[in-house]
């Protein structure tokens, strides 16, 4: 027992250098990248707004005395330009700034992932001003100062969005009336707290941002923002124009196996481990060894693929094979789970070592409840195939949840209660059958259940008929509520008025399939076409971006540069000031 227990702390311990190490190499890289002008954290997904299109305001300077600290020419020097249109150095600072906010979210949002490894985040110093700090460059490991970087992501977002202003004005395009009632509404709100600060709304900008930032100045960045945006949206609906659902199927067609997706069961506990040549030991006799090692290993695995008959045995046994001294906290129907996966999951889970699994996986002669053992060079996989691929499609359901009564303070939930919460769902689906069975039968049981009148739609009691936006087929199943629903839900298999009682932590859901979604045409919502045509989309905005922005030459005015770093290093530190001030009060209850 006592060397279980070393074993397990050592593997802990070799786990959490290798999280450490992953973070460590993860925030280099996304350092880097964003040097060189990528967005590691957006790159995949396309963006309606720019990240530099902040439009709220956040009071930066009231308190700390930031701004009204230049004179006139020094608001009006040039700091940067690109092709035919430049920003001033308050315009500057201003976008300088948003790049700093943005990376202090980012900062804060992971911190906490490096405290639950015991390390301290290697990124932005939250308590330190970014003109106090460095960052190492992953590719040279040059040590540089966080403001050049800060610098370089303020001229990477001026050059695109002012790119993107000279693309719309020079294509005709321009502000849409939600677009004017927009800026208007929001120079109205700047108004009306600056009336509460007793102060005129330019006053009270300059102090919220810094010296030239003025209502005029303040409506041009929206109008130029607003433009920007309104293009990019435009632009975006050109590319897609260019991907009809009949050319999406021409590249389906090609290799259908890379765009469905498969569900099975696999366990890797069955390892096989280089063996090392003992004192004495001849290479020949370290290679026998080694291979009555692996034949072990693989007679461990036929006999547990030998036991399996279904796929509720399939997880008995992997929770049986557990070694709950070495992982306590293994649950096998969490872990052995690869639903709704596609080929290139299939063909990375193996390492790259081989393609063994994708290939059986999607094998045209594979059926529901085969099984096998699936060698690589480092495991024997026994895998347990659920479902064959098919085309997944988005669906339109009900559900509603009936969740456990809350217990008193200082005590626990019953076995009575959770029967009792179990008992209300059945009695529920026996009172929508005796209604008649209908889905529709069942939206109208939810409504009067919530007091709604038939033709209301009811939001209170999660009745809902919906396309799951938030789904990809990388949901991670399991026992949790959402991802039991999904497991449920996008089941090849599921047809009208299936339903099912899912448990779930908070108790249980009742749901009940309607149909699989269509689009306007009646054909089906397949996720793999939306999926390819944004990746497409992406793609070809960003090769267009790219092109564009090469038409553009960007120079920096060093005057205005020198001016902006001054006024941005003044809010940026405000800005740090605040966020500990907030942070104190809420440490307090405030």
């Amino acid at each position: 027992m006592a060397k279980e227990k070393l074993d397990k702390e050592a593997q802990e311990k070799a786990q959490l250098e290798k999280d450490r190490a992953k973070w460590r190499k993860e925030e280099a890289k996304r350092r880097t990248k964003k040097s060189a002008g990528v967005n590691p954290v957006h790159s995949q997904k396309l963006k309606k707004a720019l990240s530099i299109l902040v439009v709220a305001v956040v009071v930066l300077g009231l308190a700390a005395g930031v701004g009204l600290h230049a004179g006139l020419p020094q608001v009006l020097l040039p700091a940067a330009k690109v092709g035919n249109s430049s920003v001033s150095a308050p315009e500057w600072a201003y976008y300088f700034y948003n790049a700093y906010a943005e990376e202090y979210s980012y900062a804060q949002q992971v911190a906490s992932y490096y405290a639950q490894l015991g390390m301290e985040y290697p990124g932005l110093d939250l308590e330190k001003s970014p003109f106090e700090q460095t960052w190492t460059d992953e590719n040279t490991g040059a040590t540089k100062p966080y403001q050049d970087y800060l610098r370089q992501q303020t001229n990477d977002n001026v050059t695109e969005l002012l790119t993107l202003y000279q693309e719309a004005k020079k294509n005709g395009v321009a502000l849409s009336d939600e677009n004017k009632q927009a800026i208007k509404d929001r120079i109205a709100e700047i108004r009306t707290s600056a009336g509460q600060s007793g102060m005129g709304a330019s006053t009270y900008l300059s102090m919220t941002y810094t010296t030239g930032i003025t209502v005029g100045k303040y409506r041009s960045i929206l109008e130029r923002a607003y433009l920007a945006q309104a293009f990019v949206e435009k632009k975006q609906e050109e590319i897609r124009g260019t991907y009809p659902d009949s050319k999406l199927l021409e590249e389906y067609n090609e290799d259908p196996t890379a765009y469905q997706t498969v569900s099975l069961r696999i366990i890797k506990n069955f390892s096989i481990a280089a063996l090392t040549a003992k004192d004495g030991e001849s290479a020949e006799d370290l290679a026998a060894r080694q291979a009555e090692n692996d034949a072990d290993v693989k007679k461990n695995a036929e006999k547990f693929l030998a036991a399996v008959t279904d796929e509720d045995s399939f997880v008995a046994l992997a929770n049986a094979e557990n070694d709950a001294a070495v992982t306590p906290d293994y649950n096998a129907d969490t872990d052995t789970a690869l639903y709704r996966t596609n080929k290139k999951t299939l063909l990375a889970y193996t390492k790259g070592k081989a393609t063994p699994l994708a290939d059986w996986a999607y094998a045209a002669d594979r059926a529901a409840g085969n099984k096998a053992i699936i060698e690589t060079d480092d495991h024997y996989y026994v895998v347990y195939l659920v479902e064959t691929p098919y085309q997944m499609a988005t669906v339109d359901y009900y559900s509603t949840a009936l969740n456990y009564p809350t217990p008193a303070e200082g005590e626990e939930l019953t076995d009575e209660q959770k029967t009792a919460t179990k008992a209300e769902a059945d009695a529920l689906v026996k009172q929508w059958q005796e209604a008649g069975g209908a889905v529709s039968d069942f939206a109208a049981l939810l409504k009067e259940r919530a007091g709604e009148p038939e033709s209301d739609v009811v939001e209170g009691e999660t009745v809902t008929t919906e396309v799951p936006t938030g789904y990809t087929e990388q949901a991670t199943p399991g026992t949790g509520s959402e991802a039991a629903l999904n497991n449920w839900l996008f089941n090849s298999g599921r047809k009208e008025r299936d339903h099912a009682v899912l448990a779930t932590a908070a108790g249980y859901t009742l749901v009940v399939f309607e149909k699989q979604h269509t689009k306007e045409d009646g054909s089906p919502d397949y996720i793999w076409m939306s999926e390819l045509a944004n990746t497409h989309l992406e793609t070809d905005y960003q090769a267009y971006l790219k092109d564009a922005i090469a038409q553009y030459a960007f120079s920096e005015k060093a005057a205005g540069i020198k001016y902006g770093l001054k006024s941005a290093r003044e809010m940026c530190d405000t800005y740090i000031l605040n966020m500990q001030a907030q942070s104190q009060l809420s440490s307090l209850g405030y």
